[in-house]
């Protein structure tokens, strides 16, 4: 017999009183362009979970459905369901039923990090060294690209021709690939992840070399921070993530089996299997990207091509990207909580380690770069890059105002 916690009536004046100090927070707060009224906000919105909870239980619902209530649009359609009339005892045991038993999304993400704290002594190494990468690797390529309208005109010939040479030879290796995919094997299609980022790389050489002709009017503005920045991020998502992506599923099997994973043979494995995994991997991060410029498609593939990487690595004949498809049918509701899942604690991991950055920002040393050009300050670079993980109306206006041509 079920305990009911929440019925239509106090749910609904509870969720009334959470969005009226919502409205309240945003009128007061956020005009001032201030941090505290976007807090309070989402405080207030992390409040709506356990009532949410409360109300599922009423429901008969799965109580981790909750944690649609903080996903822009999906918490709308809980809104929704959380409106229903509450059921009859007959109706509700049904319901209950057809989840009770089952693995949920929040015991699934748990599950998962268990599994990455009994390997983080081999796993802790690697994220500090590609992480460290990939910075030093981003910082680079931007800067080179961003420099390409201050160097000497021969050399812009010479490295926008480079560029176009690489983009054509990468595309007809892409056309000979297509046609031959049916015989062509998983490490064959590694060098076509190179040709997006090829693409990007001209466009923004282009726009540094049109930007400082003396007869060029206004500036690109962020364009070319935008674009050098998206060609190493495609290009490293593509294929050092495959290599990621050994890892991971290596992990997640020695945590299955209740062992411990080794940085020697998980080492051994990413050298072996990241060329023939870059295929599919690489395949399904650039259909998950593309599809997010309209959001809801890259979504739908995140959640359809969720299991891509494990049975690339596991199975390494079976198409992965139809089999990962087959396997999510009937459970994609609840690999869309994981994700939400994890993308919340991936935002609070971020806050927390801004918070150093943020400080030896401040600091006297904090100044490198020394110089960037066209402009480029080195404070407002590091101020438009935090942008992204800490959410304030000042550093978002400080972003846009970093280019000075």
């Amino acid at each position: 017999m079920r305990s009911r916690r929440l019925s239509l009536w106090p749910y609904l004046a509870l969720w009334g009183l959470l969005l009226a100090a919502q409205a309240w927070a945003i009128a007061h707060f956020v005009p001032d362009h201030s941090g505290v009224g976007f807090a309070l906000v989402g405080l207030l919105q992390l409040a709506k979970v356990p009532v949410a909870v409360m109300r599922l239980e009423d429901l008969g619902r799965p109580p981790d459905d909750a944690l649609l209530a903080l996903v822009p649009l999906a918490n709308l359609g809980l809104w929704g369901q959380l409106n229903r009339p509450t059921p009859t005892p007959e109706v509700w045991e049904r319901r209950r039923g057809t989840w009770l038993g089952q693995l949920t999304a929040v015991q699934a993400f748990l599950r998962g990090l268990v599994g990455v704290g009994r390997s983080l002594p081999a796993l802790l190494p690697f994220a500090l060294g590609f992480g460290g990468l990939f910075a030093a690797g981003e910082l680079w390529i931007v800067e080179q690209l961003l420099s390409v309208g201050q160097r000497d005109p021969q050399e812009q010939q010479v490295l926008t021709q480079v560029l176009m040479v690489a983009v054509g030879l990468l595309l007809a290796y892409t056309v000979v690939q297509v046609f031959k995919r049916k015989t062509a094997s998983r490490a064959s299609w590694l060098p076509i992840f190179l040709l997006l980022p090829a693409i990007l790389s001209l466009v923004t050489v282009n726009l540094g070399v049109g930007a400082a002709a003396p007869t060029s009017g206004q500036g690109p503005g962020m364009a070319p921070l935008v674009l050098a920045s998206g060609a190493w991020g495609l290009g490293w998502m593509c294929i050092m993530g495959a290599a990621l992506a050994v890892l991971w599923v290596s992990a997640a099997e020695a945590q299955r089996d209740g062992q411990t994973l080794r940085l020697g043979p998980a080492l051994s494995r990413m050298a072996r299997r990241t060329a023939d995994v870059s295929a599919p991997h690489g395949g399904a991060a650039l259909a998950i990207q593309i599809g997010l410029q309209v959001v809801i498609p890259g979504i739908h593939y995140a959640l359809q091509f969720a299991f891509v990487d494990a049975v690339a690595v596991c199975e390494r004949d079976v198409p992965a990207l139809q089999r990962s498809t087959q396997l999510t049918k009937g459970i994609r509701r609840r690999v869309f909580k994981v994700y939400a899942l994890g993308f919340m604690a991936a935002i609070v991991a971020g806050w927390v380690a801004c918070f150093p950055v943020e400080a030896a920002r401040c600091t006297p040393w904090g100044s490198w770069p020394p110089s960037w050009p066209d402009g480029w300050r080195a404070s407002r670079w590091r101020r438009c890059s935090i942008a992204a993980r800490w959410p304030s109306a000042r550093s978002s206006r400080t972003c846009s105002a970093a280019y000075q041509p």
